[in-house]
C-alpha cells in the first residue's frame, strides 16, 4: 500500500527513500546546483524498488518533518528533466509536482520504477562557480 505524502510528513523519517529540503534545488548557475543529479541518482541507484520521494519546502529536525515553507515560482519538471537527462544514463524516472500541505504549497520529486540500475553520470560534472572544480565522475 502507498503511503500518502500527509502520512510520509506526519509519522516517516528520513531515509534511504524520503529525504526534505526547505528549497527547490537551483536549475541556473549556482554552486549547489550538482546537488540535484547527487540525490535523485543516490535514490534511484538503491536498490529497493519501492517509490522514493523529496519533499520540497521542509526543514527537518532529528530526521522528521519539522517545519513548512511555501514553495513559490514552482520550476518546470522539464528543466530538470534536461539537466538529469544530459549527465546521468540510463534515463531516471521522475515527477515533480506541487502540493498542500497543511495550508502550505509544498512539492516533491517521487522516483519510481527505476529497475536499470546502477545510474551514472556521462561525463565529469563540475561546478561553474567554483573555478571548474570537479563535483562528480
Amino acid at each position: 500500500m502507498k503511503k500518502s505524502l500527509d502520512e510520509i510528513l506526519a509519522y516517516e523519517s528520513e531515509s534511504h527513500s524520503i529525504d526534505f529540503k526547505k528549497e527547490q534545488y537551483p536549475v541556473k548557475k549556482d554552486a549547489k546546483k550538482h546537488e540535484f543529479l547527487k540525490d535523485i541518482s543516490a535514490m534511484a541507484n538503491h536498490p529497493s524498488d519501492e517509490d522514493k520521494y523529496i519533499i520540497i519546502g521542509v526543514k527537518e529536525g532529528n530526521g522528521v518533518a519539522s517545519e513548512f515553507y511555501e514553495v513559490t515560482n514552482l520550476i518546470d519538471e522539464a528543466k530538470y528533466r534536461q539537466y538529469l537527462n544530459t549527465n546521468i544514463e540510463p534515463k531516471i524516472n521522475f515527477e515533480y509536482k506541487s502540493f498542500m500541505h497543511k495550508g502550505f504549497r509544498l512539492a516533491y520529486f517521487r522516483i519510481f520504477e527505476n529497475m536499470d540500475r546502477p545510474y551514472l553520470f556521462k561525463k565529469v560534472v563540475r561546478n561553474s562557480i567554483d573555478q571548474g572544480k570537479i563535483e562528480f565522475r
